[in-house]
């Protein structure tokens, strides 16, 4: 199967967002404006006191980053935002916000002023603190072009599908959905197929809304498994490239709609950065230390 050349399209939208024009009310738009908002406001962490979504704040810049190294990976905005990605993670989990559930402090008496602005939140956390320590990992093995952390990787994505689980069957919607397939993806990347067939064993729900990417994961593990270290056979790679190839698009936000059973609700960004390092593992069989040029390359090759 020939796969979709997406370079020049990636090409022409970050030359775009990169390129130092003004917009229709004379503001500096696309990155160069983003730089200098973050400027006049003091700089990237003036406010990091008011935060209230620690993975958000990692993710935002990872992105940023992840579209523009895709074409430019030197790029000095794409280091700049790697570089804050970083160092969001780094004071996110190192946060006393993670130990503070805003309503128990408040009837304890909590004087810090950080303690109504906890991020212990019922129903949000382990997941929150398990989706920023995510992109930490990401973050931190693209600065220093490493092996990721697969043992962190895994902790992740068990926070991220505990609070997921949590839902209850109302609130079980494709936004749940995807969060905890998201843990399978996160463990085949760690090289744990066990354990991402584990999360398929041991979850009783019905994926209603996201019942193609399920499905399109299960087949993935059982390919992965079948093949026994070696290389997958024709059809899973025929499979996975089909939905890379939709994914690596620049121009979709998001993956198909719930009502029709194929909804990802997920950031698309990472997605593309997840399947990219799938990608590497198990179709190109090639390590990720000393390749994340190569690897956000498969994004936009």
């Amino acid at each position: 199967m020939a796969q979709i050349c997406y370079r020049f399209a990636w090409q022409s939208s970050i030359d775009e967002k990169i390129a130092y024009k003004k917009n229709q009310w004379g503001m500096v738009a696309g990155y160069p404006g983003v730089m200098k908002q973050i400027e006049d406001k003091g700089g990237r962490f003036a406010t990091w006191n008011l935060s209230t979504m620690p993975a958000l704040d990692v993710e935002m810049d990872l992105e940023s980053f992840i579209a523009i190294s895709c074409i430019y990976p030197t790029h000095p905005y794409a280091q700049t935002f790697l570089a804050w990605a970083n160092e969001a993670a780094d004071r996110a989990l190192a946060d006393i916000r993670f130990t503070y559930d805003p309503e128990e402090e408040r009837l304890k008496g909590n004087p810090d002023p950080l303690a109504k602005r906890g991020w212990k939140i019922p129903g949000i956390f382990p997941g929150n603190h398990g989706n920023t320590l995510a992109a930490a990992c990401f973050a931190r093995a693209l600065r220093d072009d490493s092996a990721l952390d697969d043992a962190s990787l895994l902790l992740a994505a068990a926070e991220i599908a505990q609070s997921a689980l949590e839902s209850s069957s109302k609130e079980w919607s494709e936004m749940p959905q995807s969060d905890y397939l998201r843990c399978i993806r996160l463990s085949l990347i760690a090289g744990r197929v066990d354990i991402a067939q584990a999360f398929f064993k041991n979850c009783r729900r019905k994926f209603k809304f996201t019942h193609e990417h399920f499905q399109w994961l299960q087949d993935l593990c059982k390919a992965i498994e079948a093949a026994q270290g070696g290389a997958l056979d024709a059809s899973a790679m025929e499979a996975f490239q089909r939905f890379f190839d939709l994914v690596r698009n620049p121009a979709i936000r998001s993956v198909g709609e719930a009502k029709s059973g194929s909804a990802v609700c997920t950031n698309i960004s990472f997605l593309r950065l997840e399947l990219a390092l799938i990608k590497q593992r198990y179709v190109l069989q090639r390590p990720f230390e000393g390749n994340w040029i190569n690897i956000l390359g498969l994004i936009s090759e």
